[in-house]
């Protein structure tokens, strides 16, 4: 029988789920290409007078490519330690769905941020956004306490991007020094084959270094990372690479016209020099290749993945050799062909270009940003 009592609880339910129900509708992530484009974006508050502005590099990518998904939070300063689920993106959480209506689970990380500086406003955080399948990515975004707080989709679109390929790392050593007092070379034996596509790897806990962020007295500020002024408005953001290396199979490419990564080839070697110190014992986790064969993108037609062994010292130095072993039958190359090779460095390791977690491989506390090198020529043996 519904008493008085009865009708009074099932209104006060009533109430709370209609209440519940009427929250804010989730905002929508619009794309953003300047500062100024983000900066514009509406404020998301969120608990302890955090506010976060949020943008899209691009609505749509093609195959083996993606986009970087931004977060500009104010009033945050990130932990010194983290340890919990990958997907967070600075303040909040990003859960991806893909076409089939599957979820990317989040993994566990552990990790440790730059305790030498303090971040509280305009900090810049960034998330790559895979083309995964051909319906594309689903975006739920979240604050801490899991409500949701906006909504994107990111579609793969029917283009093909010119793949960057990780090389096949068979040794590593050093050549003495030609003159007295020079530092040895290291010299990598890499092979130069159809592996998976890749693309550069993002540490979405780390802030990018940028506007000026306010560093602790009594500690330097990292490697590289003073280097970096606050931007104007009109400056474009970071993308996921940089635009001489959005390619497309089959079409035209664009070359770096100045870097501060020079590459040179002598014969099948390769000479990598660096403006800056670089981690010259990680040129498996650090480099990827884009390749022409005959004037034309090399797109593997089955890629192989494998599992890097990073099990080695870490030295930092300004150049590396690699001698470059080309497998031909692999490429769809046959002795005489030209060769053409350009390298991306990724700071932050890479991660395979379809589906699976990234390979923070490298973490090496510089300058997050991917660099390209000069594009080299060379005939196959």
């Amino acid at each position: 029988m519904l008493t008085p009592r009865r009708l009074g609880l099932i209104a006060v339910v009533s109430l709370a789920a209609c209440l519940a129900g009427c929250g804010p509708a989730p905002r929508s992530v619009a794309v953003v290409r300047t500062w100024a484009d983000l900066r514009s974006q509406p404020a998301i508050d969120l608990e302890g007078g955090i506010k976060v502005r949020l943008g899209l590099e691009a609505d749509a990518c093609p195959r083996h490519g993606g986009v970087l998904l931004y977060c500009l939070a104010d009033g945050y300063t990130p932990p010194a330690t983290f340890e919990g689920p990958d997907n967070f993106l600075g303040p909040i959480q990003v859960f991806m769905t893909d076409s089939s209506g599957a979820s990317t689970m989040p993994g566990h990380v552990s990790r440790q941020t730059r305790e030498n500086r303090l971040w509280q406003t305009n900090v810049l955080y960034a998330m790559p956004v895979l083309s995964g399948q051909a319906g594309g990515v689903r975006l739920d975004i979240r604050d801490c306490r899991g409500r949701t707080i906006a909504a994107a989709a990111v579609a793969r679109c029917d283009l093909e991007a010119a793949p960057w390929l990780p090389l096949t790392l068979k040794s590593i050593g050093t050549i003495p020094a030609a003159k007295e007092g020079e530092a040895p070379t290291p010299t990598a034996d890499m092979i130069l084959t159809a592996n998976a596509p890749a693309v550069p790897a993002w540490n979405p806990m780390e802030p990018l270094p940028f506007d000026k962020p306010v560093f602790v007295a009594r500690r330097p500020p990292a490697r590289g990372m003073e280097r970096r002024p606050a931007r104007s408005p009109a400056d474009p953001l970071p993308t996921l690479l940089p635009a001489a290396a959005k390619a497309m199979a089959g079409g035209p490419t664009a070359v770096a016209a100045a870097t501060s990564l020079r590459l040179r080839a002598e014969g099948t070697t390769l000479v990598l020099e660096s403006d800056a110190a670089i981690p010259v014992t990680l040129p498996d986790a650090t480099l990827l290749a884009g390749v022409l064969v005959n004037g034309r993108a090399f797109v593997p037609e089955r890629g192989r993945t494998f599992a890097l062994g990073i099990g080695r010292k870490v030295e930092f130095g300004k150049s590396v050799r690699i001698r470059l072993e080309p497998d031909l039958a692999a490429l769809g190359a046959k002795s005489g062909d030209r060769i053409a090779i350009q390298l991306l460095y990724c700071p932050n390791g890479w991660s395979w270009a379809g589906e699976g977690p990234p390979m923070h491989t490298a973490a090496s506390g510089e300058d997050p940003l991917p660099r390209l090198t000069n594009r080299v020529e060379f005939t196959a043996p």
